[in-house]
């Protein structure tokens, strides 16, 4: 064949200069040499290697123009990367994932550090760890019989590593950090991991407001008499119909004026006979309201505590000496326990423990403690946001009656009154918990300044900012 042969500027063309005679031969040998060469589709196993990163350092490696038909794709659900191309590409591919197989640990085991604005990395290490030890997180171990099916018939390439190192964690609590050393397949898979862990929990401003009412009635009514008789050869006879009503004297009547509260008359006819009517009413009403405020974050345990602590003595007593020491306290007062979890739709499930304890007398004795009266509530609910709910409460109602008289006498109408006395009580105390809770979700604590600014100009707290004051400028 005579002629030449020349390769074109945009190196996409030839130049051809020969007889015209050999045109037609010259035309028939390029037709036969310039063919695409044929391509297939094949899967390589990365055995621990970051899909993402081994495809973009492949493409890399090959020019675009030069090789338009190559197509290599990350798969991480099986673990492949996923080459389509001619076989001088594959042959090519298979080179680099071996040099990438055999390369320093130093280089396939890196050390990442992830920063965490949000949770406490202690707290997510422990999360991760048992994501790991339940083979969510680590690499799954890659042999010759377990790769991805290949089209074409692709085998392995040769130099492979052994199966993967656990993932190795490290918690920083200075900086609030987790050290990772591992694949760089296993630490992209914990950095998305940790995008999903490490978000900001909303907060929850608790309101608990305990009601505590009391009422009380009793009705006292009563008659005493007292008679002297005068008996035949100077008999004297005293006739007393007492309920304690008075105090009895050294008087010729026996009966001295009452000194007790209520309606109170007294007939005295000194010799004969005395009459003590008293009548006493008791009226009490009592409220007692508890508000107590807390800010915990959501699935965060919270307590606050408002007592008194009322101290007693004990005696310890020998054949010789007698000594008295401490013998401990008793508590009276507010404590509440909170546990919120904001669920979706805005609503809370709430775990909460509230208890309301007052003293109610003085101690019998110095080495007792005094007595006290506690109402208390434990419980689990699901509350809405922004409400103040009722949810629990005790009421207790208490009547007495008592009658005193004098047999027979008390019995006869009407006048039977003047020989008895009649007592009647009741009383109703009512113990009420509300809760309010207000979701805090604003990124940059809006709402929580708010609330807070509220409280502050309430108690008359300064806040810290300066006052803009206006300036002409000239």
């Amino acid at each position: 064949m005579r002629g030449e042969l020349l390769a074109g500027p945009d190196n996409r063309s030839l130049l051809l200069i020969a007889p015209p005679g050999e045109l037609g031969r010259w035309r028939d040998l390029i037709s036969q040499l310039d063919r695409q060469e044929a391509v297939r589709t094949e899967s390589y196993p990365l055995s621990g290697l970051a899909g993402d990163a081994v495809s973009e350092s492949l493409l890399r490696r090959f020019d675009p123009e030069n090789h338009p038909r190559l197509r290599v794709l990350a798969d991480d659900l099986t673990g492949s990367l996923i080459v389509t191309g001619t076989a001088e590409q594959h042959a090519r591919v298979q080179g680099l994932l071996s040099l990438m197989a055999t390369a320093p640990e130093a280089v396939r085991r890196p050390t990442r550090t992830f920063r965490l604005k949000n949770r406490d990395a202690e707290e997510v290490v422990a999360v991760v760890q048992s994501l790991i030890a339940s083979g969510v997180v680590a690499t799954p171990s890659v042999d010759g019989s377990s790769s991805a099916a290949v089209t074409g018939g692709a085998t392995k390439p040769a130099g492979s590593r052994p199966e993967p190192r656990e993932l190795q964690l490290t918690a920083d609590p200075a900086t609030n950090s987790i050290i990772a050393i591992g694949e760089v397949a296993e630490l992209e898979r914990l950095e998305r991991l940790l995008k999903d862990l490490d978000v900001r929990r909303p907060q929850v401003l608790l309101e608990v407001l305990i009601v505590s009412l009391s009422e009380s009635d009793s009705l006292d009514l009563g008659v005493e008499i007292d008679a002297l008789l005068n008996g035949p050869n100077d008999t004297v006879a005293k006739l007393s119909s007492l309920f304690g009503l008075s105090s009895t004297g050294a008087g010729a009547s026996g009966i001295e004026g009452n000194r007790g509260a209520g309606l109170t008359g007294i007939v005295l006819n000194p010799g004969d006979f005395s009459v003590v009517l008293r009548a006493l009413q008791s009226l009490n009403e009592g409220r007692s309201l508890s508000i107590p405020k807390v800010l915990v974050a959501s699935n965060e345990q919270a307590s606050l505590n408002s007592v008194l602590e009322q101290p007693y003595t004990t005696l310890n007593a020998s054949d010789t000496v007698a000594t008295t020491s401490f013998g401990g306290s008793s508590d009276a007062g507010t404590e509440v326990s909170v546990r919120p979890q904001i669920a979706e739709g805005d609503h809370l499930r709430l775990e909460y423990q509230i208890s309301l304890s007052a003293f109610v007398g003085a101690a019998s004795d110095p080495s007792v403690p005094p007595p006290r009266q506690q109402n208390s509530i434990d419980s689990v609910a699901t509350i809405p946001d922004g409400y103040t709910i009722a949810v629990g409460g005790i009421e207790l109602t208490t009547e007495g009656y008592a009658e005193t008289g004098i047999p027979l006498l008390s019995d006869i109408p009407l006048l039977g009154e003047a020989f008895k006395n009649r007592s009647r009580s009741g009383s109703r105390s009512r113990f009420y918990v509300f809760i309010r809770s207000t979701i805090l979700r604003d990124r940059d604590f809006e709402d929580l300044k708010y609330l807070s600014d509220l409280r502050s100009t309430e108690m008359e707290i300064d806040d810290g900012w300066p006052e803009p004051q206006p300036r002409v400028i000239r």
